[in-house]
């Protein structure tokens, strides 16, 4: 048996776990680019810039990465979508305890459609608690965990 055959066959598949609350890590964060283009009804996504966060689980040795979608509101957007981002971005940093002052922030002069991810090293390690669903890769129909909603911590603590 070759190496990667070896490989291959002794590593096992990564699992979904099932909902409920995470302790969850940030491998890598990144600030980029939404892709934008058409909705079903046809109407156009704008593209927008966004962060972009790689996740594992923390005391689920097997479990799939999760990935995080913070973006940004822009012109044209409703009151209630700028709202409920704003809220979603600054939930999750503080979940995460980052502080863009110190951890980084985004430089939007840097975004541009298309552009090269700009990664944030000092939010790598970075740790919080999520409640975590059970949802659909839309791509492969595979079942997917993804973050529902990012626990803040008790003030004082």
């Amino acid at each position: 048996m070759s190496l990667l055959d070896e490989v291959i066959s002794n590593t096992p598949d990564p699992i979904i776990v099932p909902k409920g609350q995470y302790q969850m890590q940030i491998t890598k964060a990144v600030f980029g680019a939404t892709k934008g283009g058409q909705r079903d009804d046809g109407s156009k996504k704008p593209i927008k810039p966004m962060v972009t966060l790689y996740l594992k689980i923390l005391n689920e040795q097997n479990a799939q990465m999760v990935s995080d979608f913070l973006w940004f509101p822009v012109e044209g957007d409703s009151e209630d979508v700028q709202l409920n981002q704003a809220q979603k971005i600054k939930n999750t940093l503080k979940a995460l305890g980052i502080n863009p002052k110190v951890d980084g922030d985004v430089d939007i002069d840097k975004f541009a459609p298309g552009m090269e991810p700009i990664p944030f090293f000092k939010w790598q390690g970075k740790s919080g608690w999520a409640i975590l669903s059970v949802g659909v890769n839309v791509s492969d129909g595979s079942p997917m965990n993804q973050v529902s909603i990012w626990i803040k911590p008790k003030e004082g603590i």
